[in-house]
């Protein structure tokens, strides 16, 4: 399994990240690569995302965000699915916070629903030469969702999505949780 993991993180978010950080030491099939940025400048996740993904050498590419969880086989689950005839792999996950009502992730990939609203989580893995083909995240203006854009771009550009229906990683939420936050 060849994967870079790549997250990003404010300094006032440390505590949420040693959860992550805990939750990556103890994987059962580790990524071969970690890389964290803390962005002091706030730039934002379009910038700090881009800037590691420049860095990946891996076929897949894997965002996880500094306030959710992993099972510790998450990857160890997901491998199967990684497949030739697929280009982005997600699975379900557990919603914790309080500004969450039920789990919008927790459905399988539809290519209209993705026009409309938002059904993919980041936290999932990705061809990296995809990556590249579509220029990586940017904030077209018509959403702060970097994450739904590239989602929206990839299937246009006839990506192949899987959904793993089986619960790998915690998607938490906290009072302090905006779209700005990375």
């Amino acid at each position: 399994m060849s994967v870079t993991v790549l997250t990003a993180s404010l300094p006032e978010r440390r505590g949420l990240f040693k959860d992550l950080a805990a939750s990556m030491a103890g994987q059962t099939l580790p990524p071969v690569r970690w890389l964290v940025e803390w962005d002091y400048a706030k730039d934002g996740p379009v910038a700090v995302y881009n800037r590691l993904a420049a860095q990946v050498q891996t076929e897949w590419l894997f965002r996880i965000d500094d306030d959710d969880i992993l099972e510790l086989d998450h990857f160890d689950t997901l491998k199967p699915y990684m497949t030739d005839d697929v280009d982005i792999v997600y699975s379900w996950c557990r919603v914790d916070g309080i500004r969450v009502h039920g789990n919008a992730f927790a459905v399988e990939f539809d290519g209209e629903r993705l026009a409309k609203e938002n059904h993919i989580p980041a936290t999932a893995l990705i061809r990296t030469d995809l990556w590249r083909k579509l220029g990586g995240y940017r904030n077209p203006g018509w959403t702060p969702h970097e994450d739904w854009d590239f989602w929206r771009r990839a299937y246009e550009a006839g990506a192949r999505f899987r959904c793993v229906p089986i619960v790998t990683w915690t998607y938490r939420m906290s009072e302090t949780w905006t779209h700005r936050s990375i």
